[in-house]
């Protein structure tokens, strides 16, 4: 019995690897709950309770996964390469998560519209990096069921691609936000103005975090 366990494990890894990215995604959206309630003067601890319930359910799929991955012998793909995606999916929601906690602990009042506009864009941009993402993990499940088709391997790399396509986008955004709250220096208080840097240097690394999973994806699918 423990054999055919170790063999075959009553919970498929790659299906949960997809609940947890999936988790990441949901997380994003959140998080653009959180950022246009917070410009309208709408945020409360509602925002962050619902992030935090979504990162326990995320915590027990990793649990799960590791747990599997400890007893497992036979895996499509590579264990150190699993993990390493497992564990940039759990750092989106961790980054929600802080990004969220900041929101809570600072209230920055008449904020710009051009900057809060170029916020719920960064924000928008980011999501669709994730979106990508998702799609480029739940990829691995056809990849598997396929035998590593060559069809479906080239769709794969397709995904890797829209995901670095997409992230380059979070980065333009991300710059132009910053020389917008940078022009504001002599007429905004200096401490919002590094709180405000700091939210959307965040929101911007969730976008890097999608982009590193699926680059090992692309590596693991090439060894």
């Amino acid at each position: 019995m423990r054999f055919i366990e170790k063999m075959i494990p009553e919970e498929s890894p790659i299906q949960l690897l997809i609940g947890l990215a999936r988790r990441g995604e949901t997380a994003v959206v959140l998080l653009k709950d959180a950022i246009q309630d917070y410009f309208a003067g709408k945020f409360g601890e509602g925002h962050l309770n619902r992030v935090i319930a979504l990162e326990r359910e995320a915590d027990q799929l990793k649990a799960k996964l590791k747990r599997i991955y400890q007893k497992i012998k036979y895996s499509y793909f590579e264990k150190d390469d699993f993990l390493y995606i497992v564990h940039k999916s759990d750092e989106i929601l961790d980054i929600v998560r802080d990004v969220v906690i900041m929101l809570d602990m600072n209230k920055v009042d008449e904020i710009p519209k051009d900057v809060r506009d170029c916020f719920v864009e960064l924000v928008d941009s980011v999501l669709n990096a994730i979106k990508e993402t998702v799609e480029a993990v739940e990829q691995l499940r056809v990849l598997a069921e396929t035998g590593f088709s060559p069809i479906e391997e080239e769709r794969e790399r397709r995904e890797v691609f829209d995901v670095s396509m997409e992230e380059r986008e979070v980065d333009t955004i991300s710059r132009n936000l910053g020389k917008k709250l940078y022009s504001l220096k002599n007429s905004m208080n200096p401490v919002d103005l590094i709180f405000l840097n700091k939210i959307a240097r965040l929101i911007s690394k969730i976008a890097d975090q999608g982009k590193d999973i699926t680059k090992r994806i692309n590596s693991a699918i090439l060894k």
